[in-house]
């Protein structure tokens, strides 16, 4: 490996030891930098010439390349980041440069805002700005005063942090008022392509509709904004999500095109070599500049800079070299799991080249044995092999980071990118010449009908596919690593062995994963049986999700908060799941409406079960909820106030009550399974009295004290006969108990009752 690539040690070692350092605190990369250090003198010393020469060349290149990546990491994560995230609740008069509009709705709006001027933030200092104005356009000047906020946890369940982190953003900024000073009147060449970019996705959507354009423009253009919520969900489930992002392919179709024009019009090589590397740097900046553009494009200009110079290109160098470009100019984006996953299927599809070519030269001459006239259907029979074995090649090699990360694999992803692939490329195609038509005005109106059409259809089919029982596992384990990382070294190491430790290495492979298979199918049939609860409790809001038999109930007893339904999905984390069976509504608030459309559009629901209403305003809310779970494909059932929900081994009981100086219910829930008995109530529940008219509470095995805003801040005391089991206390109960009851707390239950889980079985 180190005679036939002279660099890729070093550049492989500085782009890997960046990505994996992003997860390391300070202390460890000076340690490690240090470890380096002294095992680089030895290797230069080598007293007793143990080492060859180019192995002592390489190890020597490869630990620098370590040593120096821990300064950057150290640099990037512990000093800079470190140093926005100490801004945390500061306040301050800011003023900033708007370049970008990240999100925009009727009374809220989400900008990438520079700083310019600050007593508190450093100048130029990219943030993320929130603010009420929703009017602000790409250069305008604004002003005003700002609390600064970390991006941990920021939005919800979105990792924010390492999305921002790659474009050089480490701080959220949240003004109530902003003053409109002006336009910034200095030239930009980024809002210039920007502008470009926004003007061709205005041209996509003049005759598409919603879907179809955002779906254009993300395969077209790198716009994934304006992708439905739906979309995302089942091409993450097929694990085609990166047929949504501009990648490779595009620039390999965009250097064809020209390098056939070209061609044709006889330029010398040089000069058509020149002209396509200003088209893929015209392209980088067009697509915004992205992680996996830039990849992409260093990779075609160094491609063609070899071609210039004529020498054979180095896929395997080009693809270290870009690697480590990104991270030395952008080193926080070494933490971003996009970036990451982005080069190692690179990677994994360069090795499953290198390592396939002898199996395809094998199988071709085998097949011109058996049926020597039959070229096509030789070559056809070929490329579907080619196309299988690098799918599940870059898909097994993919799965420790999809594990460190998202802890699931779709089980459809093999079939789903052999279909999908060839769908999208022509809708790439299909979405170039209408860009090229659009100013002709020619033919414009059907070909975008088609594209409707075809977006619809893959829509539909990634849909229908993605709703399949089983078609992602949850792989969420500990124990996986121990798999998945011998697995995939043995994997990535294939091309580079003998002929001879080819076999035992795969069959390795082969023996580690069925090994993994066998443990995951065994533990999954363990826990089927186990029944388990997880109570979250936050501000205003307390649910819980439910796991029975493998299928989980969500259900939220409070505000119908959004930001709190994701926290809750965060809490599934543990509970090995990948979607819900089951949305539990206990009450009718404004807010389901919008809570349940965006959950269906976002996870798969199968189910939604609904109290009767009660009166004229619920049974308004009750019928757009049926209308959406019918138009997310989820079920519907209706229970009785105070009647038994069945679900899957257990029984549910809700019950509302109605303060007196109050329209919004105070809920109850009892859970029975056949060994156990929960009871969750609200710490306002009957009005603020004591718990001995709530006639299972002290017959619970498991007692839940919520924490619901309380109406009646009337401090209440409780007593037991017999004391349950668990006891979890939220903060809010906790607070308006007397002085008795808080002692009994204090000895006996869990305070605070965020994320707990507790084993029905």
């Amino acid at each position: 490996m180190a005679e036939n690539y002279p660099t890729i040690c070093m550049f492989l070692s500085f782009f890997v030891s960046s990505c994996v350092l992003s997860y390391f605190p300070g202390k460890a990369k000076i340690v490690l930098a240090a470890a380096c250090m002294v095992s680089v003198v030895l290797a230069v010393v080598n007293p007793r010439k143990i080492l060859r020469e180019t192995l002592r060349r390489t190890a020597v290149m490869s630990l620098c390349a370590v040593v120096f990546s821990c300064a950057v990491s150290y640099c990037a994560f512990d000093v800079y980041a470190a140093g926005m995230d100490k801004l945390d609740g500061e306040r301050d008069y800011v003023r900033f440069r708007i370049n970008e509009c990240y999100s925009s709705l009727p009374y809220e709006a989400r900008y990438k805002a520079t700083v310019m001027e600050s007593s508190v933030i450093p100048k130029g200092t990219r943030v993320v700005l929130e603010a009420q104005s929703s009017q602000l356009e790409r250069g305008s000047m604004v002003q005003g005063e700002v609390e600064c906020l970390k991006l941990d946890g920021y939005l919800g369940s979105f990792d924010a942090k390492s999305y921002y982190n790659s474009k050089n953003i480490m701080l959220v900024c949240e003004a109530e008022e902003l003053e409109y000073i002006g336009r910034d009147s200095r030239f930009s060449l980024t809002d210039a392509f920007a502008g470009i970019n926004e003007k061709l996705t205005s041209m996509i959507n003049a005759h598409t509709d919603g879907q179809a354009g955002g779906l254009l423009s993300a395969v077209l253009l790198g716009n994934r904004d304006g992708i439905y919520d739906s979309n995302k969900r089942d091409f993450r489930r097929l694990g085609i999500s990166h047929l949504l992002v501009v990648s490779g392919t595009h620039f390999a179709v965009v250097v064809t095109m020209l390098e056939t024009s070209l061609k044709k019009l006889k330029i010398k090589r040089k000069v058509r070599c020149a002209v396509n590397i200003a088209a893929v740097l015209f392209f980088m900046a067009l697509t915004g500049m992205t992680p996996s553009v830039v990849r992409a494009g260093i990779m075609h200009i160094l491609a063609q800079l070899s071609m210039i110079i004529s020498r054979k290109p180095n896929t395997v160098n080009s693809f270290a070299l870009s690697g480590s470009i990104i991270v030395l100019f952008t080193p926080l984006a070494a933490g971003d799991c996009g970036l990451q996953l982005s080069f190692a299927a690179t990677y994994s599809c360069i090795v499953s080249r290198m390592f396939g070519a002898g199996v395809y030269r094998g199988l071709k001459l085998w097949l011109r044995g058996k049926i020597p006239h039959m070229k096509k259907l030789i070559s056809a029979v070929m490329s579907l092999v080619q196309t299988v074995f690098m799918t599940s090649f870059v898909c097994v090699s993919l799965l420790p980071l999809i594990w460190l990360n998202f802890g699931e694999i779709s089980l459809l992803s093999v079939p789903a990118n052999i279909l999908f692939i060839p769908l999208l490329s022509l809708l790439m195609y299909l979405g170039g010449a209408y860009l090229i038509l659009y100013p002709l005005r020619l033919f414009i109106v059907p070909l975008a009908t088609i594209i409707n059409m075809f977006c619809s259809f893959i829509s539909k089919a990634a849909q229908i596919l993605g709703r399949l029982d089983g078609a992602v596992v949850s792989i969420n384990y500990s124990f996986a690593l121990y798999f998945l990382i011998p697995m995939t070294f043995l994997i990535l190491i294939l091309p580079y062995v003998s002929r001879k430790m080819k076999k035992r290495v795969f069959a390795s492979v082969a023996a580690v994963f069925v090994m993994f298979i066998s443990v995951v199918l065994s533990v999954r049939a363990y826990e089927k049986s186990k029944t388990y609860l997880v109570y979250s409790a936050e501000k205003k809001n307390d649910g819980f999700v439910l796991r029975s038999e493998g299928k989980l109930l969500l259900t939220e007893i409070s505000d119908a908060s959004y930001s709190f339904i994701y926290n809750l999905l965060d809490d599934m984390e543990p509970l090995h799941s990948t979607e819900i069976e089951s949305v539990l509504v206990t009450h009718y608030h404004s807010k389901h409406l919008r809570l349940i459309g965006r959950l269906c559009e976002r996870e798969i629901v199968r189910n939604i079960i609904l109290t009767k209403p009660l009166n004229e305003k619920e049974e308004s809310v009750f019928r757009s909820l049926v209308g959406i779970a019918k138009e997310n494909g989820a079920g519907v059932s209706v229970y009785s106030v105070g009647a038994e929900i069945p679900f899957y081994g257990c029984k549910i009981t809700c019950e509302r009550e109605y303060l007196s100086r109050s329209t919004h219910p105070i809920t109850s829930v009892k859970i029975e399974t056949d060994e156990k008995t929960v009871y969750i109530a609200s710490c306002s529940f009957n009005e603020m009295t004591s718990y001995d008219n709530i006639g299972t509470a002290e017959s619970s095995d498991v007692l839940i004290l919520g924490r619901h805003s309380p109406v009646y801040k009337k401090v209440f005391g409780l007593t037991f006969d017999t004391n349950p089991e668990t006891v979890l206390v939220s903060d809010a109960a906790y607070d308006f108990a007397d002085e008795g009851t808080r002692e009994y707390f204090d000895s006996y239950a869990i305070i605070g009752g965020d994320g707990v889980e507790v084993k029905l079985n």
